[in-house]
């Protein structure tokens, strides 16, 4: 799949190249404009291919820090990153009292930086609404990122963890499918799982969980 999705945007670039040494013998200053957008496009589109592989390589293996955290000081820090897609958007973000959980700081903010973008980014006709809460069950902190969004349907809830899954065409959503592949290798390193609930046109619900026991063990 990923040797797939690497050739397309390849072969665009060979064929708008081809494209622009025609116009440039013809002298045709506009076509010339044109054809090295398409250009430039594909390979920024290919840069973010490779940039998302390697970071769903990373997550499957590089090393994991022990350290216990507060989640609400995470979300202040992830919704600063975001805060010009919130800002563009008119998204609200709302969480309160969120636990103290052990595990790789970075790692999560990227479990979560992914949630709450793709939250903004599916949003129907009205602004979107985040909303991130936790309850403790069976000694796990379950975590949930609710959003107002335009939901998913039933028989995709599974396959939106598989790399370079897409539902939906590069020309309306951007970004490369392997954003929840991400987040699914690191909760399952830290001994946590991951699902979503939705329906379509309803919004959307991801929980993933984490070991309520800051001092326990992270598994590696």
């Amino acid at each position: 799949m990923a040797s797939h999705d690497m050739r397309e945007p390849l072969r665009t670039i060979a064929s708008y190249a081809e494209l622009l040494k025609r116009d440039l013998k013809e002298n045709k200053g506009e076509q010339v404009e044109v054809d090295l957008e398409y250009v430039t496009d594909a390979a920024k589109r290919m840069n973010r291919l490779i940039e998302d592989l390697l970071l769903l390589s990373r997550a499957s293996s590089s090393e994991l820090r022990h350290e216990a955290f507060d989640l609400n000081q995470l979300m202040i820090s992830v919704t600063k990153d975001l805060n010009a897609k919130i800002a563009e958007q008119e998204a609200t973000v709302n969480w309160n009292d969120l636990p103290q959980v052990k595990g790789d700081y970075m790692h999560l903010s990227r479990v979560m930086l992914n949630h709450l973008g793709n939250a903004i980014k599916y949003h129907g006709d009205e602004a979107p609404v985040v909303e991130v809460t936790s309850k403790k069950i069976d000694g796990q902190w379950e975590i949930t990122v609710h959003d107002n969004g335009i939901g998913i349907e039933e028989r995709y809830l599974t396959q939106i963890f598989f790399p370079f899954k897409r539902l939906h065409g590069m020309s309306k959503y951007e970004g490369s499918g392997v954003g929840l592949s991400i987040c699914k290798k690191i909760i399952e390193r830290h001994g946590g799982r991951i699902w979503a609930e939705s329906q379509l046109g309803s919004g959307s619900r991801f929980i993933f969980t984490l070991s309520a026991n800051v001092e326990g063990p992270l598994q590696e």
